[in-house]
């Protein structure tokens, strides 16, 4: 090794702008590099759900999983695309591009439905939603009324009351009732990064559940639980 270069090496000013430089760089990058505690991470999602009550798993895939994969896999912009089967329902995701836009793609997926529904079986009605980035359910509360108690009363109150305040809480999308029957009235309701509920829309309610029940997409920050007594 060259002596001029050790000399130039063992000058202490050599160090010292160094470490100045990069002393320099770390207060830019402190103020300046974004940076956020929950990153968003934008990869919007349908949810398409089909419900055919009475039909096995291997009917479903058939009938209404495969029907529906092959008018959804040549969406512009779809990345990712996967199904749930069982008896009497299928559940198909689909991930679009980072950066589309979410309502663009829920339109997108209802056009390819409505192409499909002639190769579905009669009387097929999809229901499609734009799934939350994150947890969805992130609530779940019990109310416990009185022996004796007429259950349209308590039905009537929970309605008028509390599914009213609940969806009054800043950030809820969805408020599900259920269990009315029971002696408990169950509430599942979503707080958080919730998304308008303007972005589901239903082409056919869920069959066969409970009539006084409300379907629930959620989108949140974690799960909270109270104990039911």
């Amino acid at each position: 090794m060259p002596a001029s270069f050790l000399r130039l090496l063992s000058r202490p000013a050599l160090w010292l702008m160094i470490y100045a430089a990069l002393l320099g760089y770390g207060l830019f990058a402190l103020f300046n590099i974004p940076e956020e505690v929950l990153p968003a991470f934008n990869y919007p999602e349908v949810s398409v759900t089909l419900h055919l009550p009475g039909t096995t798993a291997t009917d479903m895939e058939a009938m209404a999983a495969t029907p529906l994969e092959g008018v959804l896999l040549g969406l512009p912009g779809l990345s990712n695309i996967r199904s749930t089967i069982s008896d009497g329902l299928v559940e198909t995701d689909l991930r679009f591009a980072a950066g589309t836009n979410a309502e663009f793609d829920l339109q997108t997926v209802n056009g390819a439905i409505e192409r499909a529904l002639t190769s579905l079986p009669p009387g097929a009605q999809p229901f499609t939603q734009i799934m939350g980035n994150a947890i969805n359910e992130v609530a779940d509360y019990a109310v416990r009324y009185a022996p004796g108690t007429s259950q349209a009363e308590v039905a009537r109150a929970v309605a008028t009351r509390l599914v009213p305040a609940l969806r009054a809480v800043p950030g809820v999308q969805l408020v599900d009732t259920a269990g009315l029957g029971s002696g408990r009235a169950g509430q599942r309701g979503a707080l958080g990064t919730a998304r308008p509920h303007r972005h589901g829309t239903g082409r056919g309610n869920n069959a066969g559940a409970d009539p006084g029940a409300r379907r629930a997409s959620h989108a949140g920050t974690g799960r909270l639980s109270q104990p039911r007594p």
